[in-house]
């Protein structure tokens, strides 16, 4: 029978019911510790790997920063020298931590209250209009 471990912490390097799933080996740290529960890795992840699993390989490109040459001469020969720019690290992220918001969250979410305002002051305005419809009186010709 295996043990139920949801209340008890679970040895380093495991996670989960009963402790029986381990920690991915690409968690960061000394130890490879991770969350008891949801198995996150507690210091993030070692270089290529995205956070907060650990277990999928970050895209990693090798970039030349084509703006600024250097130029050298030797001999006779001309060599333009570019710098090569590495990404930022995918792996020094904790879980959760400064998630950025996508900007198609941000212009729905704007969008989605100017209607709601829109159709407040529509409503407001076709109220207004019908109380004062109904309780002006009519003249007589």
């Amino acid at each position: 029978m295996v043990p139920l471990a949801i209340c008890t912490d679970c040895p380093v390097g495991t996670y989960g019911v009963g402790c029986l799933r381990s920690c991915s080996p690409n968690c960061a740290g000394s130890n490879k510790t991770c969350h008891t529960v949801l198995g996150w890795c507690d210091q993030g992840c070692i270089p290529g790997f995205d956070p907060p699993y650990c277990t999928t390989g970050c895209a990693v490109l090798t970039v030349l920063d084509l703006t600024k040459p250097a130029i050298q001469f030797s001999a006779g020969v001309i060599k333009a020298v570019f710098q090569v720019l590495s990404p930022p690290d995918c792996t020094t992220e904790t879980p959760g931590a400064g998630l950025p918001i996508p900007l198609w969250v941000i212009i729905l979410l704007a969008v989605g209250f100017f209607v709601f305002i829109i159709t407040v002051k529509i409503f407001c305005l076709r109220k207004c209009l019908k109380e004062r419809i109904t309780t002006t009186p009519r003249r007589k010709q």
